[in-house]
């Protein structure tokens, strides 16, 4: 299904089987990762690694929701990145 891919090009399937994805599910679904839980898991042949996410300040719009137009004028507000944080953690979130 990805095997087209350009950044798959070269590999060979033994690099990227379920047999290399397949450890980690087992893993994760299994006690041994009870304490492991909103975690972003990433597998790339033998290296398994997290991701992770990142926020910036953002706009805050007070007075009614959004509309595409002002989220297209705010753009470059919402996605500064020189303001940018690792996400909150889930007890930091306010909107859980």
């Amino acid at each position: 299904m990805t095997e087209d891919l350009p950044m798959f090009q070269g590999m060979s399937d033994d690099m990227l089987g379920p047999q290399l994805i397949a450890p980690v599910a087992l893993f994760l679904a299994s006690d041994l990762a009870a304490d492991i839980n909103g975690q972003i898991v990433g597998v790339q042949g033998r290296k398994v690694f997290l991701y992770q996410m990142e926020t910036t300040d953002g706009v805050l719009k007070e007075d009614s929701n959004w509309t595409p137009e002002e989220l297209r004028e705010k753009w470059p507000a919402i996605s500064n990145r020189e303001s940018a944080k690792p996400a909150p953690t889930k007890a930091e979130r306010k909107f859980d």
